[in-house]
């Protein structure tokens, strides 16, 4: 059972509706399956659960893509603060420089995740393959390989093409439950960055992707990568 939270693993902030999901698929060491919501149900602190069926020994990709939402951001201050925490930085400047840091925003928002999922001993399958998302994060490296435990490597693709400068991030619990420091890497010019793991317990990495689309109903449109694994 997968428990699919909006959050970062210790509380929920919202369920997600299973009519927003545009692609569910599990990735075995056999191929891509695509599948529906059937299973979809939610827990008593709204978090979302479904049943994934698993197989041959290997590491396998379970990937959500959600349909975009509209949002009109808290206060000019709160937008600011939002953009600063999440990296997007040269959208804070763009604003600063138009004198647009006092002024609400409304944001087109969208969210698409990952997570790798170890069955059995034999590390191995198709991690690597894209999933088309319009915004994802590619692992290069295995972590559950032997020798991977220190870093990995991931690729950030925005509509299937490498997307440099992004600020990627890597946060998670340890196996007591305790938050670890998030710590910040860019992408290069191949879209590429190395991600310092540390420790046990779940681990998760993201970035978000954000521009301007004046005339097209909101102020910016994001779109939302994370990948999720661990280790016990």
């Amino acid at each position: 059972t997968v428990r699919l939270m909006n959050g970062a693993f210790k509380a929920n902030e919202a369920p997600v509706e299973g009519n927003r999901v545009r692609d569910l698929s599990v990735v075995s060491p056999t191929g891509r399956a695509r599948r529906d919501t059937s299973g979809w149900g939610y827990l008593a602190d709204s978090s979302t659960t479904f049943p994934v069926e698993t197989g041959r020994s290997g590491t396998y990709v379970v990937g959500v893509s959600l349909a975009p939402r509209d949002l009109t951001m808290r206060t000019p201050q709160a937008f600011m603060q939002y953009l600063k925490e999440e990296g997007l930085d040269a959208i804070a400047a763009a604003r600063a420089r138009a004198k647009l840091a006092g002024t609400p925003a409304r944001e087109r928002y969208e969210k698409h995740v990952k997570l790798l999922l170890q069955v059995g001993d034999s590390v191995g399958g198709a991690i690597g393959t894209p999933l088309g998302y319009p915004a994802e994060l590619v692992p290069l490296d295995n972590p559950y390989a032997p020798g991977n435990r220190g870093a990995i490597r991931v690729r950030a693709l925005v509509d299937g093409q490498p997307s440099a400068g992004e600020s990627v991030f890597v946060g998670g619990l340890t196996v007591h439950g305790d938050r670890i420091p998030v710590r910040r890497v860019r992408t290069d010019a191949a879209g590429e960055a190395t991600v310092p793991l540390t420790g046990r317990g779940p681990r998760w990495i993201k970035f978000i992707h954000m521009k301007g689309v004046p005339g097209e109903g909101a102020d910016y449109h994001s779109k939302w990568a994370t990948l999720s694994f661990g280790w016990r």
